[in-house]
């Protein structure tokens, strides 16, 4: 995401091609991925990793204790052969949305977005940095285009670059996490329209992607802490032993239900919103993908499958890098499911 009053952040374009380290900063964990393109065809993780924060490190998705995030990104960046970066924000501090703009060319749609953006989210103009992405023509109106945009302030923006520029890092993308993940989890050309739950330490993100775009976004404030305390409640276990059955523990009925609910509100709006948008008639919410570490608790898909109506899938975060039937990477699957926005952000600029 590189918008209005963000390019002044970043090297000039000869820098483009430099490879660089997806860099995906969350509610407890810093992880980072490196891809490299390899003869196959396909392209390959090599490096990756990932580094605990202390709690309170971030908090609503902003960066609350900045010497102890410099300090590990100190050290991680040790362990990479390039400084450059493609870094996302949490979601909380952004506004994700779909809107349309009169058919024009490509462009000239930001120039048109800036004259209205205050019109969609609590930011002045000149206070905000967007981007967006091209969606198509409207389904209802022959003379528009349907895009999906992405909303920062300039100062959560100025924040986390300072961040990055003081422990030696340099961004040359950067985006909110829900676009990085999508772009992991969904295959090129897939352009069903899915919700995407992503299970942080102490949030979940909920994302509504249609043609690989996220169309709208919001952020839940429960996590899998949550669901593994509640596993605690119930059973004498370690925190590695409570990824159990969940089916066979009260306990995590009521906070499933919180969780149950949200679903349903959010589909009952973009339902709502399809009405509105072109008469009901596409963008149907076909598939539900789950990820993030506790994505794949055993019931958890079954769960939320039958709450909802809709089928339930535990997401392959590796859908746009390399067949399993070629490369098995050392990581675990289970593991795998927490490094999504670090993949999507590393797809932008693997190595040669």
């Amino acid at each position: 995401m590189i918008g209005n009053g963000f390019l002044k952040y970043f090297p000039t374009p000869r820098f483009l091609a430099q490879p660089a380290v997806g860099l995906a900063i969350s509610d407890q964990a810093v992880r980072f991925v490196l891809l490299k393109h390899f003869d196959d065809g396909g392209l390959k993780p090599i490096i990756y990793g990932e580094r605990l924060l202390p709690a309170g490190a971030l908090l609503g998705g902003d960066i609350a204790r900045a010497k102890e995030i410099i300090e590990i990104l100190k050290e991680l960046k040790k362990g990479w052969p390039t400084p450059y970066v493609a870094v996302s924000v949490p979601e909380e501090k952004a506004f994700l949305f779909k809107t349309e703009v009169p058919m024009m060319a490509e462009k000239y749609i930001r120039g048109n977005l800036d004259l209205h953006l205050e019109e969609f989210v609590p930011i002045a103009s000149h206070e905000a940095v967007f981007d967006f992405e091209l969606i198509g023509p409207s389904k209802i109106k022959t003379d528009s285009l349907d895009i999906g945009v992405a909303v920062l302030s300039q100062k959560i923006v100025s924040h986390f670059v300072g961040v990055l520029e003081v422990a030696g890092i340099k961004p040359l993308s950067l985006e909110v996490e829900p676009q990085a993940v999508a772009r992991s989890l969904i295959r090129q050309g897939d352009q069903r329209t899915v919700l995407i739950i992503n299970f942080g330490g102490v949030s979940t993100g909920l994302a509504i992607v249609g043609h690989n775009v996220v169309q709208y976004s919001s952020t839940l404030n429960i996590g899998g802490n949550t669901f593994s305390s509640a596993l605690r409640k119930s059973i004498t276990t370690t925190d590695k032993e409570a990824d159990g059955n969940i089916e066979k523990f009260s306990s995590l009925l009521g906070t499933l239900s919180v969780l149950r609910d949200e679903i349903n509100r959010l589909l009952v709006y973009w339902r709502e919103h399809r009405v509105l948008a072109d008469g009901g008639t596409g963008n149907k919410i076909e598939l539900i993908i789950l990820c993030g570490r506790d994505s794949s608790i055993n019931g958890f898909r079954e769960y939320i499958s039958a709450s909802v109506n809709l089928p339930v899938t535990v997401g392959n975060v590796w859908a746009n890098t390399f067949s399993f039937d070629d490369y098995v990477p050392s990581i675990q699957f289970s593991d795998s499911l927490g490094y999504a926005a670090a993949i999507g952000l590393a797809l932008r600029r693997p190595s040669a």
